[in-house]
Parts: C-alpha cells; sequence; structure tokens
C-alpha cells in the first residue's frame, strides 16, 4: 500500500478514495460513541483506558487511513464486574465496546503501572484515558502476535 507516499488516497472516486471518506465518517462516529462511554463509565465510577482502533488511528499521518469498528477499553479488574453492568444498561447498548479486564493477555505490566503512565487526552471536551505510546506500542505488538501475525495490515499500526 502506497497510502504514505502521496495523497492520491483523497483526490479521485477510487475505490481508496471511498474507503478513506467512509473511514473518515466512521472516525468521527467513533469519536462520538468514545466520549459517551467515557462519560457513562466516569458517571459509574469506573475510569477505562482506550487502547487499539481509535487510538491507533491518532497516530496515523491521517484518521481516514486506519479502519475500525469497535471501542478496546480496559478497565482495572476489580472494576471488571462493575464495567459489564454498565455495558448492559441501555444507554450503553449502541456504543460497540471491546472491554477488557485489564491487559491480562496483552501485557505484563501490573494495571496500576500502567493506570499510573496513563495519559489523558482531548476528545472535543471530553477527557479520554489512553496508554502512553511506549506502552501503546508494546500492547499492539503483542495483540498483533497473539492473533498469529494474521492480519498484516496491522503492522500499519506498529509502523
Amino acid at each position: 500500500m502506497l497510502l504514505f507516499l502521496n495523497d492520491n488516497y483523497m483526490s479521485d472516486n477510487s475505490e481508496i478514495s471511498k474507503d478513506f471518506r467512509w473511514n473518515l465518517i466512521q472516525s468521527k462516529l467513533a469519536e462520538r460513541r468514545i466520549k459517551q462511554a467515557f462519560q457513562i463509565f466516569r458517571e459509574n465510577k469506573v475510569d477505562p483506558i482506550l487502547f487499539k482502533g481509535w487510538y491507533s488511528a491518532s497516530f496515523y499521518p491521517n484518521k481516514g487511513l486506519r479502519r475500525f469498528i469497535d471501542t478496546d477499553l480496559a478497565v482495572s479488574p476489580s472494576d471488571f464486574a462493575s464495567a459489564k453492568k454498565i455495558l448492559e444498561s441501555s444507554e450503553a447498548q449502541s456504543l460497540i465496546i471491546d472491554l477488557h479486564k485489564g491487559f491480562r493477555h496483552h501485557d505484563t505490566v501490573s494495571w496500576e503501572n500502567l493506570f499510573e503512565n496513563s495519559q489523558l487526552i482531548k476528545i472535543d471536551e471530553v477527557e479520554i484515558r489512553v496508554m502512553r505510546p511506549e506502552d501503546h506500542l508494546r500492547v499492539i505488538c503483542v495483540h498483533w502476535l497473539t492473533d498469529g501475525g494474521e492480519y498484516r495490515e496491522k503492522l500499519w499500526d506498529i509502523y
């Protein structure tokens, strides 16, 4: 894929251009869902960490280059039961969240360490907790490997 070498992905009616526009629309919708998710979780005293998908896309030269469907949120293992109940609520049903109990099979660093070193970024006026870049890189590398390296396009996340 030569998408990073030029801007042709935005300039015509090719399939890449259509995909690019679709990905931009989906990214905006995801931002709405992410903001809602963080608001709902925080109202219920649970502070998640966002990783993969949208956060990976934020490192790309343009958000329209990275496709994702769900929102990956990790919560403290001690908050996992509460977080699952939050997801069962009517207001959370449409948020397309993939909930993770800590980073159990993605990382060996403790939840406390990852949370302490996480960062708050803003999507509009809402603060979103994300992993610091070096922790996120390690997690997405392990995730790619545990998926058996099946999805070559996910190497762009690592790159």
